[in-house]
């Protein structure tokens, strides 16, 4: 039975085999890159790779960049071996340069066995979130390891059709054990494990340093304004407007506070790097978190001037004068 036959009895519209699957740490091996040499000065570089089925690249909507996929052309007694690459490696190892027809070789090889015949976009290699690693693709027609995994596209719920793919397995050999299933989603969801937790715990710890921030301004502006309720009193009885009362004590505290959060920013932003690897999907000098902090705390230095210099000011100056 073909994967094309097996598609059509499992109910799929595609169906691929392959070694390893997107964001999954698994094999790589040192290969030399003809015309390249390492930063390091070695002879070799290590490179994730895969061992792929026809319509693969198809199956798991990888573009074709330049160049070919696997097909008739990489029959197992054809000279040589095509391979295909990501678009990392090709950036890597060739820069602007049309990578076709370049060749590799295993480290300690004399043949450049070899040869790229195609470049495909980057998937996730190890994890999601990382810079995009260099990777290059066999074709099982060319190497007689077999793949672990069968990758299938459906039309509808991929979850719905987990019997009907297991009984076509069965069909197809009685030897061929199903040790574990699930979808893309529930993969990607799984690799994400202790990022979101990082995440969730830097979430409650943020917002709990954002609250202690913010009641410490309240609490110290606060106070402040109301030390000054004498002061402010004499104001108003020697002619100054409620208003302006209110504006002066208001500006000079988020002067105050506005100062000491760019220092703040500057701190935070020499510290902010050293997470980076904790986040996914959001740089860690991320404008939108920073500008809601200072936003925030400006609000509660505000919030902590004005209603204190209000309470003031609607007070009676003669009140005011006789506790001063």
């Amino acid at each position: 039975m073909t994967l094309a036959d097996f598609a059509r009895k499992a109910g799929v519209s595609r169906a691929a085999m392959v070694s390893r699957i997107p964001a999954q740490n698994a094999g790589s091996t040192s290969t030399e890159v003809e015309g390249y040499t390492p930063p390091a000065g070695t002879e070799a570089v290590e490179l994730a790779f895969a061992v792929v089925s026809d319509g693969y690249f198809e199956t798991m909507g990888i573009p074709l960049v330049t160049g070919r996929l696997f097909g008739d052309d990489d029959a197992s007694d054809a000279d040589g071996s095509s391979i295909l690459i990501n678009e990392a490696a090709a950036r890597r190892f060739y820069g602007g340069q049309d990578p076709i027809g370049r060749r590799m070789r295993a480290q300690g090889s004399d043949a450049w066995t070899r040869t790229v015949v195609g470049v495909v976009g980057d998937v996730p290699v190890g994890r999601l979130g990382e810079t995009p690693r260099p990777m290059f693709y066999f074709s099982t027609r060319q190497v007689t390891r077999i793949p672990a995994y069968l990758v299938v596209r459906t039309e509808g719920d991929p979850g719905a059709l987990a019997p009907a793919l297991r009984q076509a397995v069965a069909d197809l050999s009685a030897t061929v054990s199903v040790n574990a299933q699930g979808t893309l989603e529930s993969h990607f969801g799984a690799t994400l494990a202790t990022p979101r937790l990082a995440a969730r715990a830097m979430g409650v710890f943020s917002l709990l340093a954002l609250l202690l921030a913010g009641l410490g301004i309240f609490a110290v502006v606060s106070f402040s304004v109301a030390r000054r309720t004498s002061e402010l009193g004499i104001r108003m009885a020697l002619g100054a407007g409620r208003s302006g009362v209110v504006r002066m004590v208001v500006r000079e505290v988020v002067g105050v506070v506005v100062a000491g959060l760019v220092v703040g920013l500057a701190v935070a932003a020499l510290v902010a790097p050293r997470i980076g690897g904790l986040l996914y999907g959001v740089k860690a000098l991320d404008p939108v978190t920073f500008g809601g902090a200072v936003v925030t705390l400006t609000f509660v230095a505000w919030l902590a001037a004005y209603l204190p210099a209000r309470r003031a000011a609607l007070a009676d100056p003669v009140d005011a004068l006789r506790t001063s």
